[in-house]
């Protein structure tokens, strides 16, 4: 059976003389957690309005939306403040003539029971986005498209955020497509990286393969980094400079490295090995 239930191909947008979409092409697959990553301006938002019909394309196709629904929160949850939580979710059940069980939607994104007949101007931020995505909820979508969910939360409303959405896709296997610049909330629950800058896609990578990148490097400080690094390159070491560090990716080559720094007299200053983050993965190659 074919898991891909989006697939966009070469989709371009222009706004009077601004290309602000370059070719953007990738596939979703069924039960994904794909995580659409770029700076402000990168295009994410303009892509995702495209994908709801929002907007339209100038060139390029999408497959498979007509077959799959798709539910979204774009930008900041759209609430009647004097409405209660209950009272939106059965607004728009009699809107759309639904037939789902208002209950189990709140029960599902754990939307605390006191609060479900109470006004929304009285919620926090977190309970808002619950809200909004039990409203996405309501037709069952195969498809969650959420943009910046983490704007604005607090370290808890994160970490709950997370959880919800992993169980979500656990349990009713949803798939979702999330942007966000928080690249450390990602990291904990994306299955797939979608790279943006500047209207063009820069790299779709999976979590296994952003987790090799992300490998443990020796990080390392000399007398004379500039002596050492010629080394590195004459032996074709791979590696990298950050700040006063030059960053070495094979661990394997730390006892050359350090022969080399004693015989050619060179003061190792700091050395030690870490993972590398991602933040500092995606300014070093992506900004």
């Amino acid at each position: 059976m074919n898991r891909v239930i989006l697939s966009l191909k070469n989709i371009n947008k222009t706004y009077g003389k601004e290309q602000v979409l370059h070719n953007i092409s990738f596939d979703i697959e069924r039960g994904e957690i794909c995580g659409l990553i770029g700076e402000n301006g990168a295009g994410k938002t303009t892509l995702m309005r495209i994908l709801l019909g929002l907007i339209r394309a100038d060139k390029g196709e999408i497959e498979s939306v007509s077959q799959h629904k798709i539910g979204s929160i774009i930008e900041s949850p759209a609430l009647y403040p004097n409405l209660t939580g209950r009272q939106h979710l059965q607004y728009y059940k009699t809107r759309f003539g639904l037939k789902t069980d208002i209950t189990k939607m709140l029960e599902l994104v754990h939307l605390p029971e006191p609060s479900w007949d109470r006004k929304v101007k009285n919620y926090s931020l977190g309970m808002k986005q619950r809200l909004s995505i039990a409203i996405a909820l309501l037709d069952n979508p195969e498809l969650i498209i959420l943009d910046e969910p983490v704007n604005g939360l607090d370290p808890q409303g994160i970490s709950d955020l997370r959880k919800m959405i992993l169980n979500l896709r656990d349990q009713l296997g949803v798939t979702f497509l999330i942007s966000s610049h928080i690249l450390s909330e990602l990291e904990f629950i994306t299955d797939k990286y979608i790279i943006m800058k500047k209207g063009k896609i820069l790299n779709v990578m999976s979590s296994k393969e952003l987790a090799n990148d992300l490998s443990e490097k020796i990080f390392l400080k000399t007398s004379c980094n500039q002596i050492l690094k010629m080394f590195l390159e004459e032996e074709g070491i791979d590696h990298f400079e950050q700040g006063d560090y030059l960053v070495v990716t094979e661990k394997e080559r730390l006892m050359a490295i350090l022969e080399y720094s004693i015989g050619s007299n060179l003061v190792i200053q700091d050395i030690y090995i870490k993972k590398e983050r991602f933040e500092d993965y995606y300014l070093r190659n992506i900004i």
